[in-house]
């Protein structure tokens, strides 16, 4: 891409995230789309990680007070994802079960979840609301308006050594966690792993109009990596936060039934989880994916 073209190149990136980010905004305010508040989070990575990327086009104080708002919306968002994901797998294993106690036991489970949904719903409609949010957000509405009009001089002469600077760091971090993937106990540093895959998905999907279509391999890697141990990581969720309900409900053998049986179901979901993600990575390292994506920038 020419010199001048990096300010448009910016410019409709940054555009086009906070309209995705922008467009699920009333579906998720109303709570009827779980979908959409899926849509509106992954936007919300998206529109950070451009953020980043593109931060040598604002002042530094502007572009820490967006990030830490969409940050705190996205957090918001995240709680609410976790529990969505987890009275979706209720209602996935539920008519599965013969037990009647099991299902009795799962659907007040079920019920106490919905409950917390309900409850975090109502802090995703205040932080969407409140005056703070829109105001940074039609501020960064405005900038990328006016973004065209500015000519910063110096600016985009940083973008390309920016971007790969960027790229290395984030695929550092990535595989500084190399030595855990045949570690399966590893719970916190493999979900660590999943947030670096995760950074290093968001910028090269950025760049990927930069660098060209054969650059779409790396962040198609990265996302397969990301997903794996996402679904590893809501295994992880279960496990640890199962034995807290069951003492919650200790009086309720019906609950505390159901609690074992999930408890069994998410242990083998997740043995099977992760022995797909060592397949992934071992392929991708055959293939010496991450060698041939330091090559490329």
């Amino acid at each position: 891409m020419k010199k001048n073209g990096h300010q448009s190149f910016a410019q409709a990136v940054l555009s086009d995230y906070l309209r995705g980010f922008l467009k699920e905004r009333d579906d998720v305010r109303s709570g009827k789309d779980i979908e959409a508040l899926h849509r509106m989070r992954v936007a919300s990575r998206r529109l950070r990680s451009a953020l980043r990327v593109f931060e040598d086009v604002f002042y530094p104080k502007k572009i820490n007070k967006w990030r830490k708002r969409v940050r705190k919306i996205g957090r918001t968002l995240g709680v609410a994802r976790e529990l969505d994901i987890q009275i979706r797998f209720i209602d996935l294993v539920k008519d599965k079960v013969k037990d009647r106690g099991n299902r009795k036991g799962l659907k007040e489970l079920r019920e106490d979840l919905k409950k917390q949904r309900r409850a975090v719903q109502k802090k995703i409609v205040a932080v969407l609301d409140s005056p703070a949010t829109k105001k940074k957000l039609s501020s960064l509405r405005s900038h990328l308006k006016d973004l065209l009009k500015k000519k910063e001089e110096g600016a985009w002469d940083v973008l390309r050594p920016k971007c790969e600077e960027l790229v290395l760091a984030h695929l550092d971090d990535l595989l500084s966690y190399e030595p855990f993937v045949h570690s399966p106990e590893k719970v916190q540093e493999l979900h660590q792993m999943r947030i670096a895959a995760k950074n290093l998905r968001y910028t090269l999907e950025i760049l990927e109009s930069f660098y060209g279509k054969g650059f779409k391999k790396f962040s198609t890697a990265a996302r397969a990596i990301q997903d794996v141990l996402g679904d590893l990581h809501e295994y992880d969720v279960w496990l640890f936060s199962l034995p807290c309900v069951a003492a919650q409900h200790q009086n309720n053998p019906d609950f505390k039934k159901a609690v074992s049986y999930l408890e069994e179901k998410c242990g083998l979901l997740r043995a099977v989880t992760y022995k797909k993600f060592v397949r992934i990575w071992e392929n991708l390292e055959k293939i010496k994916i991450w060698r041939e994506l330091r090559k490329a920038i």
